[in-house]
């Protein structure tokens, strides 16, 4: 959502998946979660508020089971746009966390 770090059920549900998989699958190195927003508004405020996206999710890989020690949350805010042909879908898609493992 636009100016909002809070998971839905939805998201939450997402993210038990993905925990799942991480310790399935036995991660490793470390996982960086990678917080993003959209060009919308002030880039300092919009780093912050990527990296209280990164951090929700963070919390919740925690709660699913990952070892904290083997996670890192970072915010980008607008440095790394997604670009579309189509302005309204590279904005809403620019909005998002990404997952590198390290």
């Amino acid at each position: 959502d636009h100016d909002s770090d809070f998971l839905d059920k939805q998201d939450k549900k997402a993210i038990e998946q993905i925990a799942s998989l991480i310790l399935e699958n036995k991660l490793a190195g470390k996982l960086v979660i990678q917080g993003h927003a959209n060009r919308i508004g002030e880039a300092d405020y919009n780093k912050d508020l990527s990296y209280r996206r990164a951090k929700a999710v963070r919390k919740e890989l925690i709660n699913n089971g990952l070892d904290p020690e083997l996670t890192k949350a970072i915010g980008y805010g607008q440095s790394f746009p997604i670009l579309s042909k189509d302005p309204r879908l590279a904005l809403d898609m620019s909005r998002r966390v990404d997952f590198l493992i390290q």
